[in-house]
């Protein structure tokens, strides 16, 4: 018996680049395939897997005809249909256990048999049911991919290389996604959810044709059996996406972010001065150090700046940021200049500078994006892969604040996230501590006494570094006189030794 089903290649065109960000390359060649099947009620889907994501594609056309299912390499149809134009369609021809490509070229049709791979080779796909799970839109996709664009790539911390769906406070559910230096969190959410979620970092998730294809239901199948893992379930207008859930336990994220109340200046930046600080910042020296740092500042008479310094000791360069409205007392922060482009291409342009070593959190419309400062003499402590902060260490071999890092953490994070021991009333018990007392006022002034002092003395140290270098220069010129007078000297007696 021979069975057919014709295939509309614009729609190839948009699925197949999709199902590519699930086949990765694996020795066992069903892996490397596509499965087409049109069912009973003549619906034809396409689908790609590598045993622990199993992403469906279906089309908008259905097919008259009998069941069809059948294994065709990636490889081969990504080839055959890179020579189609979009209005085309291409053949799958089945006749006993051979199965053919059929395409145009100029009005010739192509016959191209493919290779052969039993259907029993293709791994069992789980079943989700299809009427659980919760509708999520366009606003959760955005917060979805930002969280995801801010967590770690670091293989050794695992559990932050994905997202967080956090509905342990009922008022407010959050997505977050850190990588240890800096933390996005976005709320305004209510997701009908029994439990907190990390949500696997794909590539597919991020898909431009997955994320603008209508609104998302969003499911989670527990695991069968004890030992085993469930799964995550995101379906769309015309895709299905099922993936394994991450196992284990998000960090406290609550953690680094400072108390409100020990704000000490709010920047407000109107659409110009966003534009302005987003156009200078990659034109300021520094670009090429490692940490890419520049200088967040207010002044006393409430202008907003940045300033960065050149790696050979050349003058520092500011900009004064106009059209920005400063409130509080005069700060400066230094930061790695990547995060804060970051919060300017999210639209975060409320700028709030909390106490001496504590983060930097910019802010807009139920978002923020929370990043530790860069220090000259000490580094930044980071999120531990844990629900409580572990203890601050020293390190005599490096210029570098202590670091909080898991165990298996890996060198060279040199600005990570501090973690303030500090836990939000809204947190899930299990990692909640008994609230801290409040400092008297007295002593909230003493310490601001002492921070203005600090600002002062590091005034003075500036000035007396500029002192030093006016010094040198004239030490140089003073040598370079002498030189000059010397070889004068050399002259005249050459000049002296000359007879007529």
């Amino acid at each position: 018996m021979t069975t057919e089903i014709p295939l509309p290649v614009a729609e190839l065109k948009h699925a197949l680049p999709g199902l590519s960000k699930i086949i990765g390359k694996f020795n066992l060649p069903a892996l490397g395939c596509v499965r087409f099947i049109r069912d009973r009620q003549n619906a034809v889907s396409v689908h790609a897997t590598n045993i622990d994501d199993f992403a469906t594609y279906r089309f908008e056309t259905t097919s008259d005809g009998p069941a069809f299912e059948a294994l065709i390499p990636l490889e081969q149809l990504l080839k055959v249909i890179k020579g189609c134009g979009s209005r085309d369609m291409i053949q799958l021809r089945q006749a006993e256990d051979i199965t053919t490509l059929i395409y145009q070229i100029g009005g010739t049709s192509i016959e191209q048999k493919l290779d052969s791979i039993d259907l029993k080779e293709w791994p069992q796909a789980p079943v989700i049911p299809t009427t659980d799970g919760v509708v999520v839109g366009q606003e959760f996709k955005a917060a979805l991919k930002l969280a995801l664009d801010c967590a770690s790539d670091d293989s050794s911390r695992h559990i932050i290389n994905h997202a967080f769906l956090d509905v342990s406070n009922t008022q407010a559910h959050y997505i977050v996604g850190t990588d240890g230096r800096h933390l996005f969190a976005a709320n305004s959410f209510a997701f009908d959810l029994k439990d907190s979620l990390i949500v696997p970092h794909r590539p597919f998730l991020v898909l431009k044709g997955f994320m603008e294809d209508g609104d998302w239901t969003l499911g989670i199948q527990g695991p069968a059996k004890e030992n085993e893992t469930g799964w995550v379930h995101i379906r769309s207008d015309r895709w299905n996406l099922v993936t394994k859930q991450i196992t284990g336990t998000y960090p406290n994220w609550r953690g680094p972010i400072p108390a409100i109340e020990e704000k000490q200046t709010t920047v407000a930046l109107n659409k110009d001065a966003a534009e302005l600080l987003a156009s200078a910042i990659p034109k300021l020296p520094g670009d090429n150090e490692e940490n890419q740092p520049i200088t967040l500042a207010t002044s006393v008479d409430g202008m907003f700046f940045i300033q960065a310094k050149p790696k050979h000791g050349e003058d520092v360069v500011t900009v004064p940021i106009m059209g920005a409205t400063v409130e509080g007392r005069p700060r400066s922060v230094q930061l790695n200049r990547i995060y804060v482009m970051k919060a300017l291409r999210m639209g975060l342009t409320e700028i709030e500078f909390y106490g001496p070593g504590a983060p930097i959190v910019f802010r807009s419309a139920g978002q923020r994006l929370v990043v530790a400062p860069m220090r000259l003499n000490e580094p930044a402590p980071s999120i531990s892969e844990s629900t409580s902060p572990l203890p601050e260490t020293t390190s005599r071999h490096h210029p570098q604040p202590p670091s909080v890092t898991p165990a298996n953490n890996t060198e060279g994070e040199h600005q990570t996230m501090k973690t303030i021991n500090r836990i939000e009333q809204t947190q899930t018990p299990q990692t909640a501590n008994p609230p801290e007392t409040q400092p008297s006022s007295a002593f909230k002034t003493a310490v601001e006494q002492v921070e203005q002092i600090k600002d002062t003395l590091r005034g003075v140290v500036s000035d007396l570094a500029d002192l030093l270098k006016t010094l040198n220069q004239a030490q140089r010129e003073k040598r370079a006189t002498e030189k000059e007078i010397e070889s004068i000297r050399d002259s005249l007696h050459s000049l002296q030794r000359i007879k007529i």
